[in-house]
């Protein structure tokens, strides 16, 4: 080429650059394309002026057109909603990027034009552009894509002038996205829970949980994953899953230094309870509990030693002389109604159902700070059938708890139900009472019996559980009544919990648990007069001999019967004044 304008000659040397700009033309070669040397001289030159010299310098130009080459060993993966392409990045010095571009239910046709940047869904053609991805990063996870919907993929390299490569579509092109699965084992030893244990399917790139509970008097000793060790922490969540996975709980009994004891705390699902697990408090010491519910749920029950107390979101033991348990369970809050723009009148309320005989039911309408106890029934049919109904309940949304007390006064774990009484009147029948649960003595030496017993459903079948599994069954007798001897010889030492439910064989329907109830297997030689099982005689033990001196049921009275002469009397009473006095 020429240049035929104003360059201006002097009596002195001037240098003067050349820009040489590539532009598209018919002529020049399409991808790969090529380098090219453009080499410049001086050879004249116009002026008015004489003039004298030559100029044998010169200067050469490469003009780059060239591809860079294309990425190697491509390939990809479909997974949940997504795709993931891999390749190798060439070794290209003035290699720079990739642009993979996406096309559904056809081949991908589009090329990147020369010179020109994208961006992550920039448009070329049908295709879209589903990953730039800079060097030295060889994949591209393209999401948000739809399941069973096929998409083809090719991948261009591009240089640091902007030119493209002629493209590679990666091996296994179309992948089609589909929902995914893995597995995640969970397993634990001895003393303590994993929830939920076993296999459980994960979707991919979803979450999971795993609530690891140690046995009252146990702690999380070894916490693996994929076996490796992490920190014993509960709950344990999987984020973002992408493969199988593994997690393996043990357990190693707390140990309590002299003079301290032991709280454990346990909760049902929808909500925590904080600290959870066993806590070494020392004698005299206070320890604070916060009961938690998740959104959506409010708190069903509290109970402290196998008592229910009042629901509360905290709860705090004071001056601790003993090992104390304490359990929280959680209910659904149903899901909001709009209200009722008609006159709020009263309306009926019944409940019916089977409990026992001669026990007394109580209906609590709980509100959020309040309770209020609508009434009491004595439950008088021998099948303990009953039927209650409360006339003038205001319509709206009620939470009402049902509790039956047993002839010595047990409590049943208490029942819930949340109630729209936006109508004339509303029934919930065929309700079943949980059994009541009471044990003997809460302190057995190796090999002696404890005895457990309570009240259920006359002709229903009852469950004994230990240490929630199944050990024992039996059919209730007539009066209610129920016993189980549970032999302690094999047992471990230290505290084992106990709870009953009772099951309809006819219907298969089965009630809710009883009141969980905890007896100790010790070293020593038990004191009979220490009825509540926290290794001391004292006030507690009186209440509990008092009560059972009044008992109406044989059972109740012959776990006072300290000289074991058949029956209950003043003899009795003063074993348990001289044994309190020692204490």
């Amino acid at each position: 080429c020429t240049s035929n304008g104003g360059v201006t000659a002097g009596t002195s040397a001037t240098i003067y650059k050349v820009r040489i700009t590539p532009k598209s033309h018919a002529l020049m070669p399409a991808v790969p394309g090529a380098s090219y040397a453009t080499t410049g001289t001086v050879t004249s030159f116009t002026s008015s002026n004489p003039h004298t010299g030559t100029d044998t310098s010169s200067a050469t130009v490469t003009v780059d057109n060239g591809s860079p080459t294309d990425v190697t060993n491509a390939s990809g993966t479909a997974g949940t909603g997504q795709v993931t392409i891999n390749w190798t990045n060439p070794v290209d010095t003035d290699y720079h990027s990739v642009v993979v571009l996406r096309r559904a239910g056809s081949a991908v046709a589009d090329t990147p034009v020369e010179g020109d940047t994208y961006s992550n869904g920039n448009t070329i053609g049908a295709s879209t552009v589903a990953c730039v991805v800079d060097t030295p990063t060889e994949t591209c996870i393209d999401s948000s894509l739809t399941n069973g919907t096929a998409y083809h993929y090719k991948i261009f390299s591009k240089d640091t002038n902007g030119n493209y490569a002629s493209g590679i579509v990666p091996t296994g092109s179309p992948f089609t996205p589909s929902a995914v699965t893995f597995v995640i084992t969970s397993s634990a030893g001895a003393n303590g829970t994993i929830i939920p244990f076993g296999a459980t399917n994960v979707a991919q790139g979803s979450s999971q949980a795993f609530a690891i509970t140690p046995d009252s008097g146990y702690e999380v000793e070894t916490l693996l994953v994929d076996s490796i060790s992490v920190a014993t922490s509960s709950p344990y969540t999987f984020t973002n899953v992408q493969a199988d996975h593994t997690i393996h709980a043990t357990f190693v009994a707390v140990v309590v230094p002299p003079g301290s004891f032991i709280i454990s705390a346990t909760s049902g699902t929808g909500g925590t309870v904080s600290p959870v697990g066993s806590t070494v408090v020392a004698q005299g010491g206070s320890q604070t509990y916060t009961i938690t519910p998740n959104t959506g749920y409010n708190i069903a029950t509290l109970t402290v030693d196998s008592i229910s107390v009042a629901t509360s979101t905290s709860y705090t033991f004071t001056d601790v002389q003993a090992d104390h348990t304490i359990n929280a369970t959680f209910i659904a809050v149903p899901a909001v109604v709009a209200p009722d723009t008609g006159a709020s009148r009263p309306t009926t309320i019944i409940f019916s159902g089977k409990a026992f005989p001669g026990g007394k039911i109580s209906v609590i309408d709980k509100e959020l700070r309040t309770e209020d106890t609508l009434g009491q029934e004595d439950i008088s049919s021998q099948d303990g059938s009953f039927s209650v109904s409360f006339i003038g309940i205001f319509q709206g949304l009620h939470s009402f708890g049902l509790i039956v007390k047993d002839k010595d006064l047990r409590t049943s774990q208490t029942k819930f139900f949340f109630v729209d009484t936006r109508s004339d009147s509303f029934l919930e029948k065929d309700i079943l009472v949980p059994p009541t649960i009471d044990i003997a003595n809460g302190q057995v030496s190796r090999g002696g019996n404890a005895t457990i017993f309570g009240y259920a459903t006359p002709g229903y079948t009852l469950e004994l559980y230990l240490d929630d599994i199944l050990l024992k069954e039996l059919i209730v007798e007539q009066s209610g009544l129920y016993k189980f001897e549970i032999p302690t010889g094999a047992l471990e030492f230290g505290q084992h919990k106990v709870r009953t439910k009772q099951i309809n064989l006819t219907t298969k329907k089965s009630s809710d648990f009883s009141t969980s109830r905890t007896f100790i297997v010790s070293r020593l030689t038990v004191v009979r007069a220490d009825l509540s099982g926290d290794g001391k005689v004292d006030i507690r033990d009186w209440s509990i001999f008092l009560s059972r001196w009044g008992a109406k049921e044989s059972l109740g009275r012959e776990s006072i019967d300290f000289n074991s002469d058949g029956k209950v009397d003043i003899a009795d009473f003063s074993i348990f004044i001289k044994t309190i006095r020692k204490k």
